[in-house]
Parts: structure tokens; C-alpha cells; sequence
């Protein structure tokens, strides 16, 4: 999982806590290019035919016309910088997305963690996202080590 080391130990303490009371969880995002994020912005704003191109161009598959619908209202987003992991709860392997006990019970284990639920949002609620607080404040920094990461890679 490709996060920033302000992230890597919470999302780690969070996975352990998870799998203590017995709630089993998926990571289903964590970093995402600005290439990436600017075709998920683009979806429902444009033709299914133009998002499809920019998504290809980042690497992404393909989607449909009915999912070609709006899932960010960010252009730039802190998983853009390795702070913020998307989850979903499982059972018996399978994504759990309309459990609201479920998600309040990892939700607990979010705040305790101090992190931003996007659950707690009131203008779009985004159970699945995860972010770390004030992470505007984390951007140059972030950005600085995923660059010198990708450099020494290529040594």
C-alpha cells in the first residue's frame, strides 16, 4: 500500500484494530496520480467517450455509461499525496456497503486514530475515505518524498 509515512502507521494500527474486533476490511484506494484523479473528476461532468480516453491515458479500465457518474468533486485530493486510504468493510469476503453499524464501528477507530471519516462530512458523505487532518499543510512534503521515491526506483 502506497501511502506517505505521516499515514503508513495509523493505516496499520487501524487495519490491527479492525482485525481485533473481529471486523474484516478491504483498502481499496491509497495513492492516486494527478492523472488518475483528474479522470475520476472528470466522470459525470463529460462524455463517457472522452473520460474512457483520459483513463486510458492513466492507466485505469475502462468504465460504462452508468458509471460514468460523479465521484469526487476534487481536482486535486490527498490521496494524491499518499494521505488518504479509501476501505470497505467484508463479510465473508464480500464489500458491506449499506451495514451503517458496521461503518460507524471502524469509524470509532478512525477518530481514535485523529484522522478526517469522510463519513462525519455533511455536504458529501464519503464513508469509504480516510484522510489525515489538515493534510493541505502535508502537500510539499509529501510530494518531495513520493519524487525522491520514484528517482531512487529508477536508479
Amino acid at each position: 500500500m502506497k501511502v506517505h509515512p505521516i499515514l503508513e502507521e495509523k493505516l496499520r494500527i487501524f487495519l490491527n484494530e479492525c482485525k481485533k474486533q473481529g471486523i474484516e476490511v478491504g483498502i481499496t484506494s491509497t495513492f492516486r496520480s494527478l492523472k488518475e484523479q483528474q479522470a475520476l473528476y472528470l466522470q459525470g461532468r463529460v462524455s463517457l467517450e472522452e473520460v474512457n480516453k483520459v483513463r486510458k491515458s492513466a492507466g485505469l479500465r475502462p468504465i460504462t455509461q452508468v458509471e460514468n457518474r460523479i465521484v469526487t468533486y476534487l481536482k486535486e485530493s490527498p490521496h494524491n499525496y499518499g494521505l488518504a486510504f479509501d476501505f470497505v468493510p467484508l463479510r465473508d469476503g464480500k464489500p458491506v456497503w449499506n451495514d451503517n453499524a458496521l461503518w460507524e464501528r471502524c469509524a470509532k477507530i478512525i477518530r481514535k486514530l485523529n484522522l478526517d471519516w469522510g463519513g462525519d462530512w455533511k455536504d458529501f458523505v464519503d464513508k469509504p475515505h480516510v484522510q489525515v487532518k489538515n493534510w493541505q499543510s502535508y502537500k510539499t512534503v509529501a510530494k518531495i518524498y513520493f519524487e525522491e521515491m520514484e528517482k531512487s526506483q529508477k536508479l
